[in-house]
């Protein structure tokens, strides 16, 4: 039996429909549960695994966005919750590589007056 990990590294569909089959003969209910959620959208699943496109970024956006609603529970005006969705989506963004190591490059990033 393939492990749920090298499915998604080989990024073969082939390999899910044997390891879901695996599982669904495995007898532990979690893990048979599981498997027939995956039956239920397999196309989606042979999707997720063959193709290399995700919605990672647009969940964690909306996981965001909730976090943000429960913590401020209609305590706050609409320019502060733009705020903070600004702030959030900005520290979750990936840092940018510097240009240059040499630290005395001006570059075009540099305001100089």
């Amino acid at each position: 039996m393939a492990s749920f990990r090298d499915v998604f590294a080989k990024k073969r569909a082939a390999l899910m429909d044997r390891w879901i089959t695996s599982a669904r003969r495995s007898g532990l209910a979690p893990l048979v549960r599981f498997a027939a959620g995956l039956l239920d959208d397999l196309d989606a699943v042979h999707a997720a695994v063959a193709l290399p496109d995700n919605s990672g970024v647009a969940e964690g956006r909306i996981t965001d966005l909730k976090m943000i609603k429960r913590q401020m529970a209609g305590r706050a005006g609409i320019r502060l919750v733009r705020k903070r969705v600004i702030l959030v989506a900005h520290s979750r963004r990936s840092p940018q590589p510097l240009p240059d190591d040499d630290l005395w490059t001006i570059n075009s990033y540099e305001n100089l007056v």
